[in-house]
């Protein structure tokens, strides 16, 4: 998919995953939200689980799995 091969897209998403979980605090500061708004948002808008639905199944249930962590 997008010409990346299995393990280069699983280090994409593995990189945009962290990416975002490690920033998520300066994000939510950035943007002067709480982190009760901020828990509404990660997992529903942002990191949202059907972001896999029309990847291959072997690869959206390793990205599901990584998205809950």
């Amino acid at each position: 998919m997008y010409g990346l091969n299995r393990p280069e897209a699983m280090r994409v998403v593995t990189i945009v995953i962290d990416a975002i979980h490690e920033n998520w605090q300066e994000a939510l500061a950035a943007a002067r939200l709480t982190n009760w708004e901020g828990a509404q948002l990660l997992g529903s808008r942002i990191l949202n689980p059907a972001v896999a639905d029309d990847l291959p199944k072997s690869l959206s249930t390793v990205v599901n799995r990584r998205l809950s962590e």
